[in-house]
């Protein structure tokens, strides 16, 4: 088909690079997937990590953005969090949502980076027993800010019987005996449910295609998850081996499919023997032969990317003083604080100088204090100005 000049002009400007990536950098990540996807990325492409020259950079939504400072290399966000990449930033992505944007992005629930998810994919399969079941339900979570429904099932279902809280967030159980985040800490999790016939597994917020290794572990270690995240999770994971709490009108009624289940062990072996996943699970599952086969242009340096020309680049500049900004901020609360008191200092002295003249104008009927008013007040208000002029201008990017 005849392209214009103009149209010639563009492609070659949006055109991706051509150069393989043969290093790595790994920038705004977390401790737990990235690592295991550098891992990958080493065993299957041969790449090595530099930090300081990469065709690549892996970078998470963690606070920093100091991916920003590679401006002409090629970047991938990887993600544990409910956040969808901004493909203005990243030129490819790993998410949890269900989108279709070509090349570009995989879904990638970071389940996938967990052992629990690994070991349940067939051929594995998973047994259906009570020995060494001595507890009810188990919940164990140490975000001090998640969505209340996490809370709310767990006032529910402690009102049947005692839920035990191994983390920080409601503690009443002794504690994991290894702290999350250190090394060892997702066996030692998954050795504490395994003595629960149910887990309450809640994650942070909820969101179509939102599910986290939380559901993996509890399956994995044989536990019945009552589940709430993403209302799709039938899509992900038979419907039959967890409880779904998106389909129940009430959480009393989800407390009441517990009870039953949970005094009929027939009921509840027969819930734990359910396959992890329909046929339709699997087809869509995330595996390692499809994840290669996404990365491979992109290793290989001929999948397209971001526009990094004109809006392109106007967007990041924006983004880039935006984050200057709120790094610079880190010396002015002091400031800020004192001027803001000074400013209603000022306020309340221009308050109180006006009812007094205005108390003495009506005392003595004296006319000309009004005068004497009007040129406080001027003056007053001129400290005003001059003290927000000052704050605006240290709140000013350098």
């Amino acid at each position: 088909m005849f392209r214009s000049s103009s149209q010639h002009v563009l492609a070659q400007v949006n055109a991706s690079p051509t150069r393989p990536i043969a290093r790595i950098a790994c920038t705004d990540t977390d401790q737990f997937i990235h690592p295991a996807f550098v891992d990958l990325l080493k065993s299957e492409f041969g790449v090595t990590v530099d930090a300081e020259r990469p065709d690549l950079v892996v970078f998470g939504p963690y606070p920093g953005f100091d991916f920003l400072a590679h401006k002409d290399t090629r970047r991938l966000f990887l993600t544990e969090e409910n956040v969808i990449a901004d493909f203005n930033l990243a030129d490819y992505a790993f998410g949890f949502a269900r989108l279709d944007f070509d090349a570009r992005y995989m879904r990638l629930p970071n389940y996938f980076f967990y052992k629990s998810y690994l070991q349940l994919l067939p051929p594995n399969q998973t047994s259906a027993s009570l020995e060494g079941k001595d507890r009810f339900c188990n919940f164990i979570y140490s975000n001090p800010a998640p969505h209340e429904m996490r809370e709310q099932l767990f006032a529910m279902l402690s009102g049947y019987k005692f839920v035990h809280s191994h983390g920080r967030q409601l503690s009443n159980a002794e504690p994991l005996p290894v702290a999350t985040g250190v090394k060892g800490w997702n066996e030692a999790k998954l050795a504490v449910q395994s003595r629960y016939k149910f887990s309450i597994i809640c994650e942070n917020s909820s969101a179509p295609g939102y599910t986290t290794e939380k559901l993996t572990d509890a399956i994995y270690a044989g536990t019945i998850p009552i589940y709430w995240g993403n209302p799709d999770v039938a899509r992900d994971f038979n419907a039959e081996r967890l409880i779904n709490v998106h389909n129940f009108k009430s959480l009393s009624d989800v407390a009441e499919l517990v009870r039953r289940i949970d005094a009929d062990d027939q009921l509840y072996l027969a819930t734990l023997a359910r396959p992890v996943f329909t046929p339709s699970n699997l087809a869509a599952a995330p595996t390692r032969e499809k994840l290669l086969a996404f990365l491979r242009p992109i290793m290989a340096g001929t999948a397209g990317g971001r526009n990094r020309r004109v809006w392109g680049e106007i967007y990041e500049a924006r983004i880039g003083d935006l984050v200057a900004l709120q790094k610079s901020a880190g010396h002015l609360p002091p400031l800020v604080k004192a001027l803001q008191a000074e400013k209603q200092g000022l306020e309340v002295d221009l308050v109180a100088s006006r009812a007094h003249a205005l108390a003495t104008i009506n005392r003595y009927a004296d006319p000309s204090l009004a005068d004497t008013l009007k040129v406080a007040s001027r003056f007053a208000r001129s400290r005003l100005r001059r003290t927000a002029r000052y704050l605006s201008s240290q709140l000013r990017p350098k």
